[in-house]
């Protein structure tokens, strides 16, 4: 793993090739599915849903950081807002 706060590809790893579904129950997929809806998002589009937590305060970026990690992983997925 790289070192807290700084970007993988700087230390040679690359972006997941593919992603991977969590594993949900039907039951949470449609209260997702219909809050999103209510907020008008676009299902076909690609979605980012990012959780600032880290389970320990150590392991939390500062904002800043975790702001700009987020404007990179939009940027590097094509999202639009």
């Amino acid at each position: 793993m790289g070192a807290p706060g700084r970007d993988t590809r700087q230390v040679g790893r690359d972006a997941p090739s593919e992603h991977h579904a969590l594993p949900t129950t039907e039951r949470w997929r449609i209260a997702a599915r219909t809050t999103l809806m209510s907020l008008g998002v676009d299902e076909s589009r690609p979605l980012l849903i990012a959780h600032p937590g880290a389970g320990a305060r150590w392991k939390e970026p500062p904002a800043t950081r975790f702001a700009q990690a987020l404007e990179r992983m939009a940027a590097d997925a094509a999202l639009k807002s």
